[in-house]
């Protein structure tokens, strides 16, 4: 091997340098290129990280308003209420089809609790009406129990005419003020009609 001269020791020390210095460019490339791909990777895992949260949410959001929407039809239809004849207790035909509706709802929700509450219209004496609305709750609960409801389920109470619907005299205006209403007191929101 010749005998290294100063001037060759810098050439091969430059070439050397230069040799390190492309392979150390080449690598920080490599890196600089590795870099940007786990930047494109971590955005894209980011987007569909975000893309399966929105889908959580909107899924969890719609499965709310689904069961709120149960949750009402489930209220509205215990709140319906049920007309009587003037002066009687008995149930009528349309009254039974309601009845026999909350009857399914109820068997179906065991946690749902309910207050009938009897009304009458404004004829006849506070002692008479307030007796009368009483019955009248006191059949609602009769019919329900009798169509397996327990009767520790169903609050009974009676208003007599003290909470018309309507203040009218009319025909029409009395018999709209014999009712009984129903109430969730339990096992769902609050619900009077």
């Amino acid at each position: 091997m010749p005998a290294l001269t100063p001037h060759t020791k810098v050439r091969m020390t430059r070439s050397t340098l230069t040799t390190f210095l492309a392979l150390a460019l080449s690598a920080c490339g490599r890196d600089a290129a590795v870099q940007d791909e786990a930047a494109r990777q971590a955005t894209a895992d980011s987007a569909r990280i975000r893309a399966t949260a929105d889908s959580v949410r909107q899924a969890a959001t719609a499965d709310s308003l689904q069961r709120a929407q149960r949750q009402a039809s489930l209220v509205d239809s215990l709140s319906r209420q049920i007309g009587f004849d003037y002066g009687r207790a008995a149930i009528r035909a349309a009254g039974r089809s309601i009845l026999d509706l909350k009857v399914e709802i109820l068997r179906a929700n065991p946690s749902v609790r309910i207050q009938v509450a009897g009304h009458t219209d404004i004829r006849s004496s506070d002692r008479f009406n307030q007796a009368l609305g009483m019955r009248r709750a006191e059949a609602v609960k009769l019919y329900l129990t009798r169509a397996g409801i327990a009767a520790d389920r169903i609050d009974v109470v009676s208003y007599g005419k003290t909470q018309p619907v309507d203040t009218g005299t009319s025909r029409a205006a009395h018999a709209r003020n014999r009712r009984a209403e129903f109430a969730v007191v339990a096992g769902g929101p609050a619900s009077r009609r």
